[in-house]
């Protein structure tokens, strides 16, 4: 997902007054559009996410998974039971070859 940059800057320019510095209206009308426009992003980030299908939380999801997962552990059982006849194999040619070496 490209990433958007959308980069704003907000000048917020103060008037002094006999109690102290007040921000005028024009930057914190732009600081309030602002937080709107963010608040809208939010809300489209969390309609997004709650659309996700949720299928992993329900007993049909996990039983898929546990599934994939039989079906994961069978062919790596498979490949391991594969990997000890070759190395039977291999132990038997290596005796072979030490008996042999041996005459």
């Amino acid at each position: 997902m490209p990433e958007e940059k959308n980069e704003k800057v907000i000048e917020l320019d103060f008037l002094e007054t006999p109690k102290g510095p007040v921000a005028r209206f024009e930057g914190v009308r732009q600081l309030a559009e602002l937080i709107v426009e963010v608040f809208e992003e939010i809300e489209k980030v969390n309609a997004k996410i709650n659309s996700l299908p949720r299928e992993e939380k329900t007993p049909e999801g996990f039983e898929k998974k546990l599934k994939d997962i039989e079906d994961q552990l069978t062919i790596l059982s498979d490949d391991m039971r594969e990997v000890l006849n070759a190395l039977g194999e291999l132990s038997a040619t290596v005796a072979q070859m030490k008996k042999a070496l041996k005459l």
